[in-house]
């Protein structure tokens, strides 16, 4: 029984100390939620004419079809491709 107790006052004294040293930390990272609607979002516009452009209009699709090699790794890892 007395084994029992002292445990558990370790246990106590440790949280106690752990508690005492992380608290402040955990108070620092607690934010405060800005009251809704105080946010105000910027103003985004996207430029869709530059999609109707020639320089979109004039690039080549990229249908290479890529090989798959039969080895599912490599033997040594340090070697270049």
């Amino acid at each position: 029984m007395l084994v029992w107790t002292g445990f558990v006052f370790l246990a106590l004294v440790l949280a106690g100390i752990a508690a005492v040293l992380l608290l402040p930390e955990i108070k620092n990272q607690v934010t405060i939620v800005p009251a809704k609607g105080s946010y105000t979002a910027p103003d985004i516009s996207i430029n869709f004419a530059l999609l109707d452009s020639e320089k979109v209009k004039n690039l080549q699709s990229f249908n290479k079809q890529i090989q798959q090699n039969s080895s599912v790794g490599r033997t040594d890892p340090f070697t270049s491709y």
